[in-house]
């Protein structure tokens, strides 16, 4: 009987377990589709604005693997993550 209990409580806990974590799914990373006319300083001023775009700039860059500082209308870019 006392090991039924234990077996009870503890499924129930490992339930409790599971719906927490189903609760909260990692967010996916932040992105955006270039515009015409944008630039990489454009949508890391529109994206973070504040007083040093270029770290966001060389963010970007290293996030999507860009190899210059050229961008595509249409490009999916992703985003760093707000700090």
């Amino acid at each position: 009987m006392l090991i039924l209990l234990f077996l009870l409580v503890g499924g129930g806990a490992v339930l409790a377990a599971s719906a927490g974590d189903a609760a909260s799914p990692p967010r996916p990373a932040p992105s955006v589709v270039v515009r015409p006319g944008d630039t990489l300083w454009s949508i890391a001023a529109r994206y973070d604005p504040g007083p040093d775009p270029f770290r966001v700039i060389e963010e970007i860059r290293r996030l999507n693997r860009l190899p210059g500082y050229t961008i595509e209308v249409g490009q999916l870019l992703t985003l760093p993550r707000h700090r």
